[in-house]
């Protein structure tokens, strides 16, 4: 059996016209990615959502097969069954059917108010669970009771869902169930990106928040003040400049001092008392280098 792409693609080519294809977005999961494809061919427009881009561009030729069969085309029959668009919908990774969402298309399709579902607390044990969900839409109510929640769910929604399609007289004509399970899948598939990239837009706006209340608080810190006298070691201040004599007599000064102090072998003994004569002398010399000085002009 040929592909939906290549029925399309042979069913264009007599009208001497092509399909034309595109991938208009991808979203979901980095490890689960979700496409979106749109078909154009002569004046229709269809889109359809997969797992990948190859089940997403067979998804949408199919459905633009359907839909001009729906418009009077000759298009081959086993395309436009029912049988083929399930075996579309499993190969595009859809989910099972779900009584849940075939209620909410059927409300919305019909102008009804949404089935409203109460889940009451589990009546079972640990090991034998039993949920229990009430199904209500005006005056009536159905009760699923299952081992799971979800179980239960589908219980009790299938119960409307029959009771509504028996009271509005719905035929398969006027509600396709496999084209409102794909529209309600594409629903919840947008609503989860629209969730994603409002979570991606709050994410970027917190980081731009926190560095703009960085660059405030930096703004605000005030500038050390550098204590320059504990960073700058202690300088001594210079001595006013000698003069030549002064030099002179200073040097002497501190020889005398030199040949006057003890050898540090005899620090601790008695020593013998010092020549009076000979410092008396010294000075005389060092009095007379000084004058000698000042006259010369150092």
């Amino acid at each position: 059996m040929k592909s939906a792409v290549s029925v399309l693609h042979e069913f264009m080519a007599q009208l001497r016209q092509s399909p034309k294809f595109e991938c208009i977005s991808e979203f979901g999961k980095q490890h689960k990615p979700v496409f979106r494809y749109r078909c154009k061919a002569i004046d229709e427009v269809v889109t359809g959502t997969a797992r990948t881009k190859k089940h997403a561009k067979q998804l949408v030729a199919h459905l633009m097969l359907q839909q001009l069969a729906q418009k009077g085309y000759s298009v081959p029959g086993e395309y436009a069954t029912t049988a083929y668009m399930k075996e579309m919908m499993r190969k595009a990774g859809l989910p099972e059917r779900s009584y849940v969402r075939l209620n909410a298309e059927l409300c919305k399709d019909y102008n009804l108010n949404q089935v409203e579902y109460e889940v009451a607390p589990d009546t079972g044990t640990r090991d034998h669970p039993r949920f229990t969900v009430t199904a209500r839409i005006g005056m009536v109510e159905r009760v699923g009771m299952a081992p799971t929640k979800k179980q239960a769910y589908q219980l009790a929604a299938e119960q409307i869902y029959k009771h509504l399609r028996t009271k509005l007289g719905v035929t398969a004509e006027h509600f396709n169930e496999e084209e409102a399970l794909f529209r309600a899948y594409e629903k919840g598939l947008e609503r989860h990106a629209a969730i994603q990239e409002s979570l991606h837009i709050q994410r970027q706006m917190q980081k731009e928040q926190e560095k703009a209340a960085a660059k405030a608080a930096a703004k605000k810190k005030p500038v050390e003040q550098v204590d320059m006298s504990r960073s700058q070691p202690m300088m001594r201040s210079e001595s006013p400049m000698q003069s030549a004599s002064d030099v002179v007599a200073e040097t002497i000064r501190l020889e005398l001092n030199q040949m006057d102090a003890p050898p540090p072998e005899y620090q601790n003994e008695t020593l013998p008392e010092p020549n009076v004569a000979g410092y008396a002398a010294a000075n005389a010399a060092v009095m007379f280098i000084e004058r000698t000085m000042e006259r010369l002009g150092f």
